[in-house]
Parts: structure tokens; sequence; C-alpha cells
């Protein structure tokens, strides 16, 4: 990021007046942590290829999503699972503390849904 003072800045004063903000695909880089770190960040998107398998048992994806779930909640910050595809996936992630779930499961993409014209 170019000039982060300013993004800095300019979030604080957006969120001031009621913007909320979210790092989406948190996990994917080192410098999410940064982002917690400086920013008022009110939710952390956990990256879909850790939530992807966790109905399957992987160790490596539930010990990192528990704890960017740990992480979140002692900052008190929102946790989403993106990629929720099956029932299955998204009862592992209620079970790990994860308020919201964002993927086929949860409802697929529709013209219908579009708030504009």
């Amino acid at each position: 990021m170019a000039n982060f003072d300013l993004l800095e800045g300019l979030v604080f004063a957006l969120k001031e007046q009621g913007f909320k903000f979210a790092v989406d695909d948190f996990g994917s880089g080192f410098s999410s942590f940064w982002y917690i770190r400086r920013l008022p960040i009110d939710f952390l998107k956990i990256e879909g290829e850790f939530i992807r398998h966790l109905a399957d048992g992987e160790p490596a994806d539930l010990a990192i999503v528990s704890c960017i779930v740990t992480l979140a909640n002692k900052l008190g910050i929102r946790t989403v699972a993106e990629h929720v595809e099956s029932e299955s996936i998204c009862q592992v992630a209620a079970r790990l503390g994860i308020d919201y779930a964002q993927g086929y499961y949860t409802g697929r993409p529709s013209p219908s849904l579009v708030l504009a014209p």
C-alpha cells in the first residue's frame, strides 16, 4: 500500500460516520495482520481455502481457523467463513465460533438479488 497513513485517516473518518469495514481473504497474506492492528476493522472474512476442507477434519485448517477466531474474538472483531459450500462445513464453522457464513450453502448468486438497476 503506497500511502497507509492516508488510508488510515480515511478509514477512521468513515468509521466515525458509521461505516463498517472488513478484511477480505484473511489469512492469505501477512499484511492482513498489519491491517487489523492499525485499522478499526469490524469483520474478518476468513480465506475460503481454510474453510473449504473443515468438514474433512484437516488438522492444519482446523488449527488455523480456530486461531483466527480466537484472535478476532480477543480484538472484538466478527468473523465470516468464506466458501461455505455444505451443511457439514457450516456446522464445523459454527462449532469453531465463526459468526457468519458466506457461500453456495447459504445462497447462490441470482439476478433477483441486484439492489440497484
